[in-house]
Formats: structure tokens, sequence, C-alpha cells
């Protein structure tokens, strides 16, 4: 029979021998100090039961083998972890900027959109009663602003006053109804009176609105688009009847630029276009006064230039209609 061999712990010691074929046992000790099996440069006997190779059979390294074999797959050495969690880093930085990119996405598409143009004053009437507005005072923020006087007569407004000494140039006149001037005022005003000059009767003029354009274009000042200024007087502007919502008379323009837009109507004793009193609601346009049933002014800024306004007036009688529009500053290659 082939002699088996054995080996065994015993202590700090190594036991080995062999059987004979007589089936008794001769045996072996070899006793080191437990120090020489801790080194790491030294050479041991295997130990197969427990998978160790060339190691040794010392306490110390079955302990250790044993704790390698415990370990979680993929994280066998300090340098695993390190890459592990420099790969965890990576992904989180890449989430990071993932979420930080959306929500600036997001921020920007609900950002507030800056207009080129901006409405900087509106004047306030001197006398409160029936008919008798004839002036109004305008205060103002900013300067190099388009300043605008519209009237409401059926007389003639000649020309404007002004306590600020500026130069009123009329843009229009149109059915005897509806006037228009403007002049450019190069710093802010306050309380800058602005008078109608050339009425002969108090009591003549409808209607009165000074209002103040910010950033626009001062050397064209107009859009030079040939549908501006629009107009319509009587059944021209359409089938439009007092309280009825389904009448409507209106105005369109094609403009070049980005435009401030100006409609005024003239209104035969009726209320404000579009349903609501005292001031109606007119799609795309904001109110700026509805004086005494007779005299209305409202406008719009567009976004885009090459835009097709249309100003409708319904549930009122209206007698006439004018749509102006201002260029915003930059028009035109100024």
């Amino acid at each position: 029979m082939k002699p088996k061999s054995l080996a065994f712990l015993s202590g700090n010691a190594v036991v080995y021998g062999y059987t004979g074929e007589s089936g008794q046992s001769s045996t072996g000790v070899n006793q080191r100090v437990a120090s020489q099996f801790d080194t790491p440069r030294r050479r041991f006997r295997s130990c197969p039961e427990i998978g160790i190779g060339t190691r040794g059979c010392n306490r110390s390294s079955i302990v250790t083998s044993l704790k390698r074999k415990t370990k979680e797959p993929g994280l066998k050495s300090p340098r695993n972890r390190v890459h592990v969690n420099a790969t965890l880093r990576i992904i989180c930085a890449t989430v990071l900027l993932l979420f930080t990119g959306v929500a600036s996405m997001a921020q920007a598409a609900h950002a507030t959109i800056i207009l080129p143009l901006t409405l900087d004053g509106v004047g306030t009437s001197t006398c409160q009663g029936i008919y008798c507005v004839s002036s109004q005072l305008l205060t103002t923020t900013k300067g190099h602003d388009v300043i605008v006087v519209i009237i409401g007569t059926c007389c003639s407004a000649t020309a404007i006053k002004d306590s600020s000494g500026l130069n009123f140039t009329q843009r229009i006149s149109y059915a005897s109804e509806i006037w228009e001037f403007y002049a450019l005022a190069t710093s802010p005003l306050k309380s800058d009176n602005i008078s109608v000059v050339g009425n002969p009767l108090r009591g003549t003029i409808f209607g009165m609105q000074v209002f103040a354009v910010h950033g626009a274009n001062t050397l064209a000042i107009f859009d030079q688009n040939p549908s501006i200024p629009a107009t319509c007087s009587g059944s021209a502007c359409g089938d439009c009847e007092a309280y009825i919502e389904a009448t409507s008379c209106s105005v369109s323009i094609q403009t070049s630029t980005i435009d401030f837009v100006i409609a005024t109507t003239a209104i035969s004793d009726a209320g404000s276009c579009g349903l609501g009193y005292p001031r109606g609601v007119v799609p795309g346009f904001t109110n700026i006064t509805n004086e005494h049933n007779r005299f209305e002014v409202d406008y719009a800024i567009t976004t885009a230039p090459q835009s097709n306004v249309v100003f409708s007036c319904n549930a009122t009688d209206a007698t006439a209609i004018v749509v102006d529009a201002i260029s915003f500053y930059g028009a035109f290659g100024t």
C-alpha cells in the first residue's frame, strides 16, 4: 500500500508523517517558532485542506485566507474599491449635470420675455368733469420717449401746447373725430402739462389721452408699411351694434417691424369695445382709456416683425377707428 501523508496543526507546530503498509504510523514533528510562520518572505508547507498553496499553515494565514473567501465579488482588493468609488462619483456627477441642464432649460423656457417697446407713462386729466378735458399731466421715468397725444373731438384741434417745451407734430386727422400728435422727449418728464389748442367751444372735446412710448425708433418713429395707419368710418368699419357681441367692426394692419400698435375708436354714446363695463376687453390689446362712452384708446405690442394685427371692436357703436404703429429702436437699420 502507498504511504499516506498526514498533516495537522498542533499548537504552534506542524506534525507530518506517513502510514506504512503494516498500519503503523510514523510521525515527525517539525516545531518552529510562531514568528517564523508570520514572516512573509518565508516559504512554508502547503495546506490543501483550506486551499492554501505555499503560503503555509499558521493560524494567521488560515484566518486571512478564510476572510478573503468571504469577501463580496468585485471587491477583492482596495484597488477594486477605489475603482468602484470613482465610477460612482462619475455617475453621480453626470446625473447632477443632466439635472442642472434640464433645470436651466426649464427656467429659460419660463423666463420673462423682455420687450423692446414699453409704455413709460400715461397722462392724467386735470379736469374730472364731462367733456371738460383739454389738458393732461404726464410723468415718465426714462428719456428718449415718443410722446403721443390722441384727441376725440367734433371740431378741430390745431395744435398742442407743452409746459416742458416739447414740439408736437400732427400725425393724423380723420373723419373730423380723431386727431393724433407726437413729440420726442430726450429726458424724463415730471408733471408735464400738455394742452389742446384750437377748440373753439368748451365741451367739444369728447376725449383726450397722452402717453409715452419708450424704446421707439426716434428717427423714423412710425412703421413705414403702407398699410399704416389704417382707418375706417361708419359702415366701412363693419356691422357693429351696441351690446350685441356677435356684431363687430375691425381694422387690420401689416407690420414691418416689432411695433407698439395704437388703436383709437370714436364711439356714438355706447359702451366700450368688447364686453365689460367701463372697460371692455379687445383680444390681444390692453385698454388705456374709455371716456364717457365716446372715446377709447387701446394698445398692443407685437413680438415679431411681419405680423398681421387685427383690432376688433364689438358690442358697441363705433363711428370711426384709427390703428397706428410705432416701430422699435433699431428698425430700418437705425
